[in-house]
C-alpha cells in the first residue's frame, strides 16, 4: 500500500492561528510553510483568555505545560452588584468540571512560546514575508505572490492572516467587517494602586454594573500584579482613520474611561485613575457576515480563524475558536481516508464549525447586553441577557468547554465511508 498523500501547505499569517495550524498539522506529520510579514519580535500586546476547549488541544500538543506558570488561571468571573457584593459568578474554566482553569496570558507571551515551538521542531516560518495576492489558483494547487514579487506554488493555501484578511478578499472580494457599535477602551493598572475593599476579590476576574455600563478587571501576568481595567458601551461608527485617531487621543481614551467616575465602586474609581496612559488601547467590536463556505470555488484556498469568523472578545472565544479550528482542521485531514476529497471534508468541517461559531455569537450578544448600562438593560427582555443557570454550577458552559472534536471527526469519518 502506497503512503498516504501529504499536500504541501503554506499558511498565510503567523500569529496565534497560523503558528497554532502550523504545530497541528506538524503533528500529523504534513508539510507546511508559515508566511508572516511582521518580524519575529512582534509588538507588545495585552492578555487573551485561554479556556479548557483550547488548552486541551494546547496539552495535546505538548503547548500548555510550557504557558501554564506564565498566566493567571483561575475559574469564573465574579459579578457584583451596585453596591460590590458577590450575586453570580460566571464560569470560564474549572479544573473540577473540565479538567483545566482558564488562563489570561499576555498575547506576545503566548505567540512567543508557539514561535519557539516551531522552530525546536523544524516548522518553517518566514517572518518579514508579506503575502500580495493570489496568482492562480488550478484544480491541483495554489500559486501566490509575495510583495517581493516572488512566485510560490503549494498544493494548499490556507488563510489565517486575521479578520482583515487578504487571502479572504481574494476569494469573497465583496465581504468585509462590520462594525456592531459597541467600543471598549481598557489598559492596564498595578494591583498596587487598587482601592480594595473588604468584598472585592482580586483572585479572579470582576465585572462591576454601573450607570455608563460595566467596569471589569482582571489579572493579566502570572503574579497577579497587573490587572486589565476597562469598559465597553455604544459608541457611534468610525473610518479606519478616524478610529486610529481615537487610539491615539489621551483626552478622547481618559475621559471615556472617566465617564460617570462619581457613580463606580471605590475600587473602580481608583482603577479608572490609576491606568497607565501608554497601556491605553480601544477595541471597536467587528463581526464578518456568514461567509457561504470557507474555501475557495475549486476548494485549495481554505479560511479560517478571525479571517472565517471574527468574535467579538466578550465571551474571551477568539483565540480559543481559532484554535479550535486549526487542530480539527489538521486531525480532520489526517483521518479523512483515500475516498474522501478535501472538498468534501472541508464542507463538513465548516458545517461543524459554524454551528458553534453562532452558538458564540448568540452568547456574545446576551453577555455584551449585560455589560450595558443598568438603564439600558432594563428596556430588554430577560431572554435577551445572559442569566447563570444551573444554580450557578457551571454545567450551563459543558457544550463549550468540552466540545469532543475529535469523537465527532472519527464518527463522520466513519458513517462518510459507509456512503
Amino acid at each position: 500500500m502506497s503512503p498516504k498523500f501529504k499536500p504541501e501547505i503554506a499558511i498565510i499569517g503567523g500569529g496565534i492561528a497560523g503558528l497554532g495550524l502550523a504545530i497541528a498539522l506538524h503533528a500529523q506529520d504534513f508539510p507546511c510553510t508559515v508566511y508572516e510579514q511582521a518580524p519575529e519580535k512582534g509588538r507588545f500586546s495585552g492578555a487573551i483568555m485561554l479556556a479548557p476547549n483550547s488548552l486541551q488541544i494546547l496539552d495535546t500538543l505538548g503547548i500548555y505545560e510550557r504557558i501554564k506558570s506564565k498566566g493567571w488561571s483561575f475559574e469564573a468571573v465574579a459579578m457584583k452588584d451596585m453596591e460590590g457584593k458577590t450575586t453570580d459568578r460566571i464560569f470560564l474554566g474549572s479544573k473540577r468540571l473540565f479538567k483545566y482553569d482558564a488562563l489570561r496570558i499576555y498575547r506576545n507571551v503566548f505567540v512567543k512560546e508557539l514561535q519557539a515551538i516551531c522552530h525546536e521542531r523544524g516548522i518553517n516560518v518566514k517572518y518579514e514575508t508579506k503575502y500580495s495576492h493570489i496568482v492562480e489558483e488550478r484544480d491541483n494547487g495554489v500559486t501566490f505572490a509575495l510583495a517581493d514579487g516572488t512566485e510560490i506554488n503549494c498544493d494548499v493555501l490556507i488563510a489565517s492572516d486575521g479578520i482583515h484578511s487578504k487571502v479572504r478578499q481574494h476569494v469573497y472580494p465583496d465581504i468585509a467587517p462590520q462594525y456592531n457599535g459597541i467600543l471598549v477602551v481598557c489598559g492596564a493598572v498595578k494591583r498596587d494602586l487598587l482601592n480594595v475593599g473588604p468584598d472585592d476579590e482580586m483572585d479572579c476576574p470582576v465585572m462591576y454594573p454601573g450607570k455608563n455600563g460595566a467596569f471589569v478587571m482582571a489579572p493579566q501576568n502570572n503574579d497577579g500584579s497587573e490587572y486589565k481595567a476597562g469598559t465597553q458601551r455604544k459608541f457611534e461608527a468610525q473610518t479606519r482613520e478616524g478610529w486610529d485617531k481615537l487610539a491615539k487621543d489621551p483626552k478622547f481614551l481618559h475621559g471615556f474611561l472617566e465617564e460617570g467616575i462619581e457613580d463606580r465602586q471605590p475600587i473602580v474609581q481608583s482603577a479608572i485613575r490609576g491606568i497607565d496612559t501608554d497601556s491605553i488601547y480601544i477595541w471597536a467590536f467587528h463581526t464578518l457576515p456568514k461567509l457561504p463556505k470557507w474555501s475557495s470555488e475549486k476548494g485549495r484556498i481554505i479560511i479560517l480563524g478571525d479571517a472565517a469568523h471574527a468574535i467579538p472578545p466578550t465571551t474571551g472565544q477568539g483565540a480559543n475558536q481559532a484554535l479550535e479550528d486549526v487542530y480539527s482542521f489538521a486531525v480532520l485531514m489526517a483521518r479523512k481516508s483515500e475516498s474522501t476529497t478535501v472538498a468534501e471534508a472541508v464542507d463538513w468541517w465548516q458545517s461543524m464549525r459554524q454551528e458553534r461559531v453562532d452558538k458564540l455569537l448568540e452568547l456574545t450578544s446576551k453577555l455584551n447586553n449585560l455589560r450595558m448600562p443598568v438603564e439600558e438593560q432594563k428596556k430588554l427582555e430577560a431572554g435577551e441577557i445572559f442569566q447563570v443557570e444551573d444554580g450557578g454550577s457551571g454545567e450551563q458552559w459543558r457544550w463549550l468547554f468540552r466540545p469532543e472534536l475529535e469523537k465527532r471527526i472519527d464518527e463522520w469519518c466513519k458513517e462518510h465511508d459507509k456512503q
